[in-house]
């Protein structure tokens, strides 16, 4: 029976990437800050905490925990408050464009609604009508982008113009929500292929 042999080489995909190597000094230095003794779970637990800090702030992470504002909690305590501090202030940035979205979403949408609602195929109207076509004035700017576009798609044109004059507050959260939850998924994605990069770029060195 032959044998087929599979050759590796150390540049595989295991190979961590170099954010990946950065964290874990990152880890290194906080073990060293708090004088935490040497242990894989340990590691792997503060690794955990701090997982989802971008490298970018590691400066400023390590000049919260050092300004006194928690010195009564314990070092595991420390590392999560201010990761979660950070991570709540990421957010806030990321959501700054929320609100002129929703309002820019219902009010468009209640002005289709009133503009059909006498005819036999209001709603029919409403869902053929291409959001992302439209404009502000004839040779205006679009009024909507594609975050608006991957939103109205979740939530459907049937959902809106069934609830923006049924139920504003409820169009609201829904749109809110949809937005916000929308803006970390492509934030996400954007992270993720910066760390594909970075691991390529570890690859082919």
């Amino acid at each position: 029976m032959q044998h087929t042999n599979i050759s590796t080489n150390k540049n595989s995909f295991n190979e961590p990437s170099l954010d990946d190597k950065i964290r874990e000094k990152f880890v290194d230095s906080l073990m060293n800050y708090f004088k935490i003794a040497e242990d894989e779970f340990l590691r792997a637990h503060i690794n955990d905490l701090i997982k989802k800090i971008k490298l970018d702030d590691y400066e400023e992470f390590f000049r919260r925990l050092s300004d006194g504002t928690h010195e009564f909690k314990n070092a595991f305590e420390r590392i999560s408050l201010v990761a979660t501090s950070m991570l709540k202030k990421e957010e806030q940035k990321l959501f700054t464009d929320v609100d002129r979205r929703v309002k820019k979403l219902y009010d468009v949408c209640y002005e289709l609604y009133m503009k059909f609602s006498n005819h036999d195929d209001a709603q029919g109207k409403f869902t053929n009508i291409s959001f992302m076509s439209m404009k502000l004035g004839e040779y205006g700017e679009k009024i909507f982008d594609h975050l608006d576009e991957i939103v109205i798609r979740k939530i459907t044109k049937e959902w809106l113009y069934k609830n923006v004059n049924f139920d504003k507050s409820l169009f609201i959260t829904r749109a809110e929500t949809e937005y916000k939850n929308t803006i970390l998924e492509l934030n996400q994605e954007k992270e993720q292929s910066k760390i594909s990069n970075n691991t390529n770029a570890v690859l082919k060195s």
